[in-house]
């Protein structure tokens, strides 16, 4: 789940027995009702602040990982735009995925869903698949004088006459 990325970077805890005694509290709020009753009582207010730097230092996690791209490689910000867009198509046009089969309706419905899975693609596509020369530009075209890079173009008139 996204929120325990935002739980170890605010706290600095990564200790396997606290998951285990977080695990071990769910199943007493699950057993007793009363003590299900009482963290239901949390008012929202609360839950809200919480979410907001939970998922907030989610966000700053991935903008820290997204500081350690090549950005000079044109792949990786094609990978990073479409993912982020992909992820956004669900939130801006909800019913976007409506008429897709079921499965993958289901699947990006959400928006986290959506941009992964096409950034795994994606990444898997141009750094796995599809050797790394195949995707390459040559960056020396542009260095070519203009008189070497123009060419000539004849143009006739209607009836084949030379302007």
């Amino acid at each position: 789940f996204a929120q325990n990325v935002g739980v170890i970077a605010m706290t600095g805890i990564k200790s396997r027995f606290v998951v285990v005694a977080g695990g071990g509290m769910l199943v007493l709020l699950g057993l007793l009702p009363v003590l299900g009753r009482v963290i239901a009582s949390v008012p929202y207010p609360v839950l809200g602040g919480v979410g907001i730097v939970l998922f907030g230092s989610v966000a700053a996690s991935g903008i820290r990982m997204l500081t350690r791209i090549d950005w000079a490689k044109n792949t990786n910000q094609l990978i990073v735009a479409t993912s982020i867009a992909m992820g956004v198509i669900p939130i801006a046009m909800p019913t976007f995925y409506a008429e897709f089969p079921e499965p993958v309706a289901t699947v990006s419905d959400s928006g986290i869903s959506a941009a992964a899975i096409t950034a795994f693609a994606l990444n898997l596509l141009f750094h796995h698949v599809m050797p790394a020369s195949s995707h390459k530009v040559d960056d020396r075209r542009h260095l070519s004088s203009p008189a070497e890079s123009a060419q000539t173009v004849e143009v006739e008139g209607p009836e084949g006459d030379r302007p």
